[in-house]
Formats: structure tokens, C-alpha cells, sequence
């Protein structure tokens, strides 16, 4: 392996679970579950000793109720993750300013000169391992391999397992590291499943399925041709390159939101349109400070809005000049209800703003032929978005209803 074209795959071992046990150590070892709590809610991690129960991400929490009775349920604590989350990019940082972040808990990491400095790839990955274990006290899993999807197949095939033994649950260690050399790439990859591949979907899946693949060395064995015709010239040598390990898309340090969103499935369905209307200013707050941290104003709003029935409607509109003003973004949104029948019940509502440009340049350079009119729209859009900021503030550490506005 050329050491110089090495990427690391970084991924927390049941980060959110960890982070609770490290700030509780009488959870060690207990099943523990983090999510939303409420009927609808979903899982969002689990220890290892509640996997062994088949507890896994984004199932219903009321179906790992059933599979795991004696779990521990936990409220997720998203800002205390995100604080260790800043932690641990900050660990990696040390190393390759080459950092691609996905999500809170995992990263891609280009050695691209990093070797130079901190030794092989492999010495680069026990070293990361080690201050992060360190420092934060939170084990992790590595992968280290030639491309992208190489390296995360490895840091899944690093992590631990879990499973009930005699009635006992039981946590093998994982190995922690694993190393894909060059050479045995093909080794690696051909007998895994082909689901593990990257754009093989369930819809996929099932066209694979039925052409009798199930391994990736299956699909390796199947002409290019006959993938092009059945998935289109795109996907199809899209799927061929990924059998035969030839990824080359790169680590992206940064890429810029092209969208900010925010939903919320309640517990209930809603049926008062005064108690929808409020919860689309709470959304709206949310999505103004989400802006306000990204440095962006917005062009354009989505109201997405679902029913009991899980029927869905979206509506979208423009605003005459970018705003980051949680007010301008719940007095649109506001309006954009008017005329949905809410007789079904509202299950969910989401707001996404698109069309980012930067925020200084629209809201704070008023040009020289704006009237007074118009400049004090800009200030108040500045005052609205300080207070906006402020409401948020609290929300996040006394609760959504504890400052209520309409």
C-alpha cells in the first residue's frame, strides 16, 4: 500500500450510549438505550449489551421495548454529544488537517503528507486510538485501506460483537484496527455481502437478489453490460468499479450545506391548528439558529407536513430578500398552512430553507440606495435574529415550552 494514498476511517464504538455510561460508570455494562423516549420516539444508539437484544439505530423505541424489557431508556443528550463530538475532531485535526466529518461520531481521514510526520498508516491509526481513548475515554474502531468505502468496511469489521449466550449476554472485543493491504483487497471485499456496497439500496437489492448475488464477488463476476442494462450506464459501472474496489472519490475537508432542516415527530397527532402554528415557530427558531451557525441567510422555505394517515404534503415559497430571522421564517411558514386540512391529525412537521448566501453580505451592507424603510427592515431582520438566538439559548437548556411565542 502507498502510504501517501492511505485513508483512515474513524467510528465510535456506540458513541452516544458511551458518552451516557462515561458520565453514569454505574451503567458499565448494562443495556442502554438513547432516544426519544415518547411513543413515536426512535432509537438513536445502544450499548453493546443491548444489541445482543437486536436493539439497533433508528428502530421504533416501543419495538426495543419489546426486544430488550431490561434496558436502561435515556433522553439523548444532544449538545453534551456534540461538545465531545468537537472533542474528538479536534484529536484528529492533530494529525491530517484532511478530515472529512460525518456525522458526530465518525470521520474520514487523507494521510496525503500525514506520514511524513507521524510514521505508517498503521502507526497514524493505533496513535488516534490511543488519545482518543486518553483523552476522552471512549473506545473507537479503525479502519485503514486505499479508498473510502475500503477503509469504512474495515472499521466496521474492527468493532465489537455482542450476543446472548446461554442466556448470558457476551461482548467480544473487536480488533480495533484493521489494515486492508493493497493486494488483498479483493480478499477482503468478494465475500462480504453485497448490501455492504455503497448506492445498494433495498430496490437494488432485490434486482441483485434475483440475478442470484448475494457476495460481492458475485456481482465482480457479472459483465459490466449486463449491469449498465438493468441499472443505466451510470449505476450500473457505478456497482462493477465498487465490486472491484475501484473507488476513488476523495476525502471532502468541508462541504457546504446546500440546506438546513428541521423536523419533529410528535408524540400525539395535532389537531389544533393554534398548538401546529406554534410548533412551527419552535421549528422555525431552530432553523434560524442552525443559519446563524452556518454564517448563512436563505432564499427559499419548504413546509413539509405528514398525517396519521403517513400521507405527506410540502409546499414552498420564496422570500423577496434572504432572511435569517427566525420571525421572517414562522411568519412565511405561518402562512404557508393556511388552507391544509388538518382533520387527519398532523404526525410530523419539518421546515428546510435553501438558496445559502453568506450573512453578512445581505443582512449587515445595506447599499446606498436603500430608503430609511427598507434599512430598518434590516435592522429589525438583525434585532429578530439576536432575540431568535437568545429564545433558542434558553429552549435548548429549559425545554421547548418553557418560552412560548406565536
Amino acid at each position: 500500500m502507498d502510504a501517501n494514498s492511505s485513508i483512515i476511517h474513524v467510528d465510535m464504538d456506540a458513541f452516544y450510549a458511551c458518552v451516557e455510561i462515561q458520565r453514569n460508570p454505574k451503567l458499565k455494562g448494562k443495556p442502554v438505550i438513547v432516544g426519544g423516549l415518547e411513543k413515536r420516539g426512535v432509537v438513536a444508539c445502544s450499548s453493546y449489551q443491548a444489541r445482543a437484544y437486536g436493539v439497533q439505530a433508528a428502530m421504533p423505541i416501543i419495538q426495543a421495548r419489546r426486544l430488550c424489557p431490561v434496558g436502561i431508556y435515556l433522553p439523548a443528550d444532544v449538545p453534551l454529544y456534540q461538545r465531545i463530538s468537537y472533542r474528538l475532531h479536534s484529536i484528529l485535526e492533530r494529525f491530517t488537517p484532511l478530515v472529512e466529518s460525518v456525522g458526530l461520531d465518525e470521520a474520514f481521514l487523507d494521510l496525503k503528507g500525514a506520514t511524513k510526520m507521524f510514521g505508517s498508516p498503521l502507526d497514524i491509526a493505533n496513535q488516534i486510538s490511543s488519545c482518543i481513548m486518553g483523552e476522552l475515554g471512549i473506545a473507537c474502531s479503525i479502519g485503514v485501506a486505499r479508498t473510502k468505502q475500503l477503509a469504512k468496511l474495515a472499521s466496521k469489521a474492527a468493532k465489537p460483537r455482542a450476543m446472548i449466550k446461554s442466556g448470558v449476554i457476551v461482548v467480544e472485543r473487536g480488533r480495533g484496527i484493521v489494515l486492508i493491504e493493497e493486494d488483498k483487497e479483493l480478499q477482503f471485499l468478494h465475500p462480504l455481502d453485497v448490501s455492504c456496497l455503497w448506492g445498494v439500496g433495498h430496490v437494488a437489492l432485490k434486482h441483485l437478489r434475483r440475478l442470484g448475488v448475494h457476495k460481492v464477488g458475485d456481482l465482480a463476476a457479472i459483465p459490466p453490460e449486463i449491469l449498465i442494462n438493468l441499472f443505466g450506464p451510470s449505476a450500473g459501472k457505478y456497482l462493477f468499479e465498487l465490486a472491484w474496489a475501484l473507488d476513488d472519490s476523495p476525502v471532502e475537508p468541508f462541504r457546504e450545506a446546500k440546506s438546513i432542516s428541521h423536523e419533529e415527530t410528535f408524540p400525539l397527532d395535532l389537531f389544533d391548528s393554534e398548538q401546529i402554528k406554534h410548533m412551527v415557530v419552535i421549528l422555525a427558531d431552530k432553523v434560524a439558529n442552525r443559519l446563524k451557525g452556518a454564517n448563512k441567510a436563505a432564499k427559499h422555505l419548504i413546509l413539509k407536513v405528514r398525517f396519521s394517515d403517513f400521507s405527506q404534503k410540502s409546499r414552498s415559497a420564496s422570500f423577496a430578500t434572504p432572511v435569517i430571522s427566525g420571525f421572517l421564517i414562522a411568519d412565511k411558514a405561518k402562512s404557508m398552512l393556511s388552507g391544509l386540512d388538518i382533520n387527519l391529525g398532523v404526525r410530523l412537521l419539518g421546515l428546510e430553507v435553501s438558496g445559502l448566501v453568506d450573512f453578512e453580505q445581505v443582512v449587515f451592507q445595506p447599499t446606498l440606495f436603500e430608503d430609511a424603510a427598507s434599512n430598518a427592515t434590516t435592522r429589525n431582520d438583525e434585532l429578530f435574529f439576536k432575540l431568535a438566538d437568545a429564545i433558542d439559548k434558553v429552549r435548548t437548556r429549559y425545554g421547548d415550552d418553557v418560552l412560548i411565542r406565536f
